[in-house]
């Protein structure tokens, strides 16, 4: 089986447990769910299966399997690309197949409307107040978040997710869920913000991540596949650009954190890294609960 193109094995009987779970997710939960994300660039895809740690981190977990069900995250792109660290970020807008250079996304990715439709399943963790009013983030399960597990949190290393937010301007608390069962603990809002943003890391240096929560984790032959994944990329760079990262990317700003009610800083930007070839993630898929 090639690396590159690794095909998608269809299994009647796996496909009939998903359906069973699909929006009944109590019912069939594991400690370790599975997802496989397909990812596209230069006229390639690149399918890499993930093991999720709902016992390390569950809140989050709950979240993105949330997303996953409903296909927020189809079809959209990697939107900022930093060749320093090593990252790749995703999850805020969608693929526009007309648009070049740089300039391929659609900015109507609404989390807002999303949360919308799908609000009477929203896992909740984070509220504005203990228990009655939640809002659409997710709780940051990560130490300086004042989130321990006494296996310990899982370490950033080749090809893993982590949740990801953009700094914010405010001090305000909100309430998350206690690990313990016993009510509610009032956190910084800034730490439990995340959303829908996601980002892959591609270094090989594996490092604790105290302000992120990582999340998943490769399985299989997948860090195979984002080696060559990775590779094409630097083959890419080395054709187009003389192997110049530089030119990989074209520097965007932008403005962020339009939806955020509790900030609502409408005029606050950002600089995103947007690679000039379209990395689109196609699908994320739950292939178990």
């Amino acid at each position: 089986m090639s690396k590159k193109m690794k095909r998608f094995l269809s299994c009647t009987l796996a496909a009939c447990g998903i359906v069973a779970c699909a929006g009944t997710l109590t019912a069939c939960e594991t400690n370790n769910p599975e997802v496989e994300m397909k990812i596209e660039f230069n006229g390639e895809t690149y399918t890499l299966d993930y093991k999720l740690y709902r016992k390390i981190t569950p809140s989050t977990v709950e979240h993105f399997l949330w997303l996953v069900d409903g296909g927020f995250y189809n079809d959209t792109v990697i939107h900022d690309y930093d060749a320093d660290t090593l990252k790749m970020y995703g999850g805020l807008y969608d693929y526009d197949e007309n648009e070049t250079d740089g300039d391929y996304y659609k900015e109507d990715k609404s989390y807002a409307a999303f949360c919308e439709t799908y609000k009477d399943k929203f896992p909740a963790s984070v509220f504005l107040d203990k228990g009655e009013t939640p809002i659409y983030t997710v709780y940051g399960e990560f130490k300086n978040n004042q989130f321990n597990v006494s296996s310990g949190l899982l370490k950033e290393d080749f090809g893993t997710l982590s949740m990801y937010y953009h700094a914010k301007d405010t001090d305000s608390r909100v309430y998350v869920k206690r690990a313990d069962g016993n009510g509610y603990s009032d956190r910084d809002y800034a730490q439990n913000s995340a959303t829908s943003m996601f980002y892959m890391t591609l270094s090989t240096s594996a490092k604790t991540q105290n302000d992120y929560c990582t999340f998943a984790t490769l399985t299989g032959d997948s860090k195979e596949v984002l080696e060559d994944f990775k590779q094409a990329i630097a083959d890419y760079i080395e054709e187009n650009y003389d192997e110049d990262e530089s030119r990989f990317v074209t520097a965007t700003e932008m403005y962020i954190d339009e939806e955020d009610e509790i900030e609502n800083n409408q005029d606050k930007k950002t600089t995103f890294d947007i690679p000039n070839e379209a990395i689109i993630i196609k699908s994320i898929t739950v292939k178990k609960y």
